[in-house]
């Protein structure tokens, strides 16, 4: 393994996820559903959110780069059951009908970007074995 690939893929998983799932979520699928909904999504302030996902973005490159087929993909279900866990028990019943499925998406595409930067940083997926 190349430390180049290395820097490379994490570079990709973290900048690269950060540049395009915040604008997703924050200027596209926030805006759509506040309106659908007449919600006023603005007044929700979520200044930590988009550095919770840089960190997601680390662990799960970074499980998927060392656990690779040996646990990987179990710490990324384990911070996943712990995401679950927290959502359901700070969820409030008067939320905006949509945000869950706003925070699925989110997660999801933070899940995609750190595959991609394992990829990258192993030189094949890390759902295979090393050809």
């Amino acid at each position: 393994m190349n430390w180049c690939h290395i820097v490379l893929g994490f570079a990709v998983s973290v900048i690269g996820g950060h540049l395009i799932v915040w604008p997703v979520l924050h200027w596209c699928l926030w805006p759509y559903a506040g309106k659908k909904h007449g919600y006023d999504w603005q007044s929700q302030k979520a200044y930590l959110t988009p550095w919770l996902g840089v960190v997601e973005r680390i662990f799960y490159t970074g499980a998927l780069l060392v656990g690779g087929l040996r646990g990987g993909w179990q710490a990324v279900g384990g911070l996943l059951a712990i995401k679950v866990a927290v959502r359901w028990q700070g969820a409030k019943k008067d939320q905006l009908r949509d945000s869950d499925n706003i925070w699925l998406i989110g997660t999801g595409l933070s899940v995609l970007f750190g595959f991609f930067g394992a990829w990258i940083a192993l030189g094949y997926p890390p759902i295979m074995g090393k050809p």
